[in-house]
């Protein structure tokens, strides 16, 4: 299969194993997509590249981004700080991969909604 991405920052985005290529292929012909396995897989990472791509080239013009919020034995409620802080931990693995695929300015305006 051929790059999935090309980051801002330069390079592609390639599936390095025949499960990512085999999610990359599924989610290019299906709406939607549960992708499983262990930690570590790639899962994220692929698909956040996926997401990326179609948005780059106008196959959607919004994404949205989930995660289950698996709790600590805490509620989020009472957890301190302001939402944001509470929900750190929870949207840090899709931040990690933005950064690494995005410039900060591109970031920005996905955050934000640009």
């Amino acid at each position: 299969m051929n790059s999935i991405y090309h980051s801002d920052k330069g390079y592609d985005i390639n599936p390095r194993t025949r499960s990512q290529e085999s999610l990359a292929q599924t989610v290019e012909n299906n709406t939607v997509v549960f992708a499983t396995g262990p930690a570590g897989t790639g899962k994220t990472f692929v698909s956040m590249a996926l997401a990326l791509s179609a948005l780059k080239n106008g196959k959607t013009d919004e994404l949205l981004l989930t995660r289950p919020a698996v709790q600590a034995g805490e509620d989020l409620g009472f957890l301190p700080g302001e939402l944001d802080e509470k929900l750190a931990p929870y949207v840090r693995p899709f931040d990690n991969i933005l950064s690494q695929l995005c410039t900060p300015k591109r970031q920005h305006n996905l955050k934000n909604g640009n």
